[in-house]
C-alpha cells in the first residue's frame, strides 16, 4: 500500500510538471496503461498499478487513459513490442477531444455496478450445490456496443487465447470472491455471457456462500480481453455485488 501511494504521488507530479510547462495547461494527456508482465515477475502487483493509473487520470481534468493489457506478450519486457494498436487507440481520443471526432468510439468500456441475479441449490451427480448468477453493468459511450464472446470453436477476438481456457462460454479472466484480500477467497468463474441488448455480462459462478466482489483481469498477464464493437478492450476492474 505505501508503494502505492508513492506511485500515485509520483504520477501526479509528473502530469503536474508537464501541465507548469509553457504551453501545456491545455494540452490532453493520454496515459497507457500498464500492459502485461509475467507473474514470476510482477508478483500479482500489476491490477493494482493499473488502478492507480486509471484513478489519477480519471480525477483530472484532460488526462486519458487506454487500454493495453490486449496487446502485451509474455516476454520480460513490460512494454508490448507493436505500438501501432496502442498509438490508434490515443490517436482516437486525440482527434475526439482535440476535433471533435467523435463518429467512433473513443473510450474503453467499463464495468459499472454488480449485482445477484439469482441463485438455486440443484443436484449435479447427486450432490447439491450452489449456483449464483451475477450481473455487471458495463458503461459504453453512445453507440457502441459490447459484443459476443467467440465460441470455443471460434477462438478467441484479435488475442492469443488458448483453447484450453474455454469450457462453454469464455470463463478465463473472471473471478469472484467473499474476500477483498488478493488470491485468498477467490475462484474462476462457472460460465460467462455478454448481453450485446442491455450491454451486460453474465456470470455463473458455483460457490458456497454469496460472493462479494467481482474481478474482471485482476492479474498480471491477462490472455484475453473483451471487445466493444468500436474494437476497444473491457478495462479490468473490481466490483462490490450488491444483493
Amino acid at each position: 500500500v505505501p508503494l502505492l501511494h508513492l506511485y500515485r504521488l509520483r504520477l501526479q507530479a509528473i502530469i503536474h510538471m508537464l501541465r507548469s510547462s509553457p504551453g501545456g495547461e491545455t494540452v490532453p494527456l493520454v496515459q497507457v496503461l500498464i500492459s502485461t508482465c509475467p507473474p514470476s515477475k510482477c508478483y500479482n502487483t500489476w491490477p493494482f498499478l493499473r488502478e492507480v493509473q486509471l484513478n489519477v487520470s480519471t480525477g483530472i481534468e484532460g488526462v486519458w487513459s487506454i487500454v493495453s493489457h490486449d496487446k502485451g506478450d509474455n516476454s520480460s519486457d513490460v512494454h508490448p513490442k507493436n505500438k501501432v494498436p496502442i498509438g490508434m487507440r490515443s490517436a482516437q481520443i486525440l482527434a475526439a477531444v482535440l476535433h471533435n471526432k467523435t463518429s467512433a468510439p473513443w473510450q474503453s468500456p467499463h464495468g459499472v455496478t454488480s449485482r445477484i441475479l439469482w441463485w438455486n441449490n440443484p443436484t449435479v451427480d447427486g450432490v447439491e450445490a450452489l449456483l449464483y448468477s451475477v450481473e455487471v453493468s458495463v458503461q459504453l459511450q453512445p453507440g457502441d456496443k459490447l459484443v459476443h464472446l467467440p465460441q470455443p470453436t471460434e477462438g478467441c477476438i484479435d488475442c492469443r487465447c488458448r483453447v484450453s481456457r474455454f469450457h462453454g462460454l469464455y470463463m478465463s479472466p473472471f473471478t469472484l470472491s467473499n474476500s477483498m484480500v488478493l488470491d485468498y477467497g477467490w475462484q474462476r468463474a462457472h460460465t460467462v455471457r455478454v448481453v450485446p441488448s442491455n450491454n451486460t455480462i453474465q456470470v455463473l459462478l458455483n460457490a458456497a456462500t454469496p460472493p462479494r466482489f467481482i474481478r474482471y483481469h485482476y492479474d498480471d498477464h491477462p490472455e484475453c480481453a473483451i471487445y466493444s464493437t468500436g474494437k476497444l478492450p473491457l478495462h479490468p476492474f473490481q466490483l462490490a455485488i450488491t444483493s
